[in-house]
């Protein structure tokens, strides 16, 4: 783990770089608490190590919370947050954002529950409602909210179970696949959606149908997704009056309802909390690409969507950004860079952002390291 949390004072080698923290393994995997500094690392030798690393103030030490042995631990920890058949959505392994408990689906399909606070494991026994659903057709975990309240979905629909008070509540998905789900609120809730429409939060109150209203759409974007869960948006592309040619559309999705605005081809890069939502056009042209990169795919010029609807064009992107490619046939990477000055000394480098062609994800490039 390398320590780079503010406040920290890491150890440096004598070419300046920071010294990572270690711990004996070897280890296999490790998913990391969306609310807390704890790791949950798997090892060889059937364990299971509950790991805090150092935030401010902390000492410099990884520190195990808890160990659990005798588990046949998953191979990955991979969760799946796009499925065509809901009971393959989830994963194996889930982590309270607190870092406190964790549910873990052995390989012959049975659960375990690893308690760090009571220092205890032991087999999950699913409630009536889920061990139905799980012998149907399977059922799968989409996310521990807390020491208490954990997210399935199956083929019947998606379930809120509250183990302390064994309430399970269920409501159908009233929405074609392939489903998309994605943690939010810090990892203290859940949002699944449908790229026609529907969405759904859970969190510890219950589950919440934001919207039900659908829309056509072709070729979708992968959604995005506000921190808190209340807005979540994707684009879609449409053949146009010309073979050549594609017009576009963006549909964003909350409790107000469903809105749809047509234009140009964009692609859909970050929402927040207001509904703002930023993103990029495209070449309207589907057919032309340079340097292997397809004119759907190329950034043009970068947009915010308000709340209220007006489309703001806030950055002229062209000529740049420039396709990076980290691998063959795989999707460009777009940086678009500029220079910069540091006024105490002097060196200058370049910094940027940038966002896979189609996707939702972005990511910065600096220069001089």
């Amino acid at each position: 783990v390398v320590p780079l949390a503010p406040g920290l004072e890491p150890e440096r080698a004598a070419d300046g770089s920071v010294l990572p923290l270690t711990q004996a393994g070897p280890h296999n995997w490790f998913v990391s608490a969306e609310a807390s500094a704890v790791l949950l690392v798997a090892s060889e030798g059937r364990r299971l190590t509950f790991v805090r690393y150092p935030e401010q103030g902390d000492a410099l030490t990884l520190a195990v919370a808890a160990s659990f042995d005798g588990f046949d631990v998953p191979a990955r920890p991979d969760a799946a947050t796009r499925c065509d058949f809901p009971p393959n959505c989830g994963g194996p392994v889930a982590l309270e954002p607190g870092g406190e408990l964790a549910l873990v689906r052995e390989p012959s399909g049975s659960w375990q529950r690893l308690d760090v606070r009571r220092a205890e494991s032991g087999p999950l026994v699913l409630p009536a409602a889920l061990a139905e659903a799980e012998a149907e057709a399977g059922v799968g975990l989409l996310a521990v909210l807390d020491s208490e309240v954990s997210v399935w979905l199956g083929l019947a629909g998606l379930y809120r179970w509250d183990r302390d008070s064994g309430a399970v509540e269920r409501r159908p998905v009233f929405a074609n696949p392939p489903l998309h789900w994605r943690s939010v609120a810090a990892g203290r809730a859940v949002v699944l959606l449908a790229l026609t429409g529907p969405m759904l939060r859970v969190d510890s109150e219950g589950i919440t149908a934001l919207s039900l209203e659908t829309t056509e759409c072709r070729s979708p974007s992968d959604p995005v997704v506000a921190p808190s869960g209340g807005f979540a948006a994707w684009t879609c592309v449409a053949a146009g009056d010309q073979p050549s040619v594609a017009s576009g559309a963006v549909v964003r999705v909350s409790s107000r309802g469903l809105e749809r605005f047509a234009g140009v081809p964009m692609a859909p890069l970050a929402i927040d909390d207001e509904g703002d939502l930023l993103l990029y056009s495209v070449a309207s042209t589907a057919v032309d690409s340079v340097d292997g990169v397809g004119a759907q795919d190329l950034p043009r010029n970068l947009f915010v969507l308000s709340a209220a609807g007006v489309l703001t064009r806030i950055d002229e992107l062209e000529p740049a950004p420039a396709p990076v490619f980290t691998t063959p046939n795989a999707l460009a990477l777009f940086i678009q860079a500029a220079a910069m000055t540091s006024g105490a000394s002097g060196a200058s480098g370049a910094s940027g952002a940038s966002g896979t062609s189609g996707a939702s994800e972005t990511s910065g490039a600096s220069g001089g390291e």
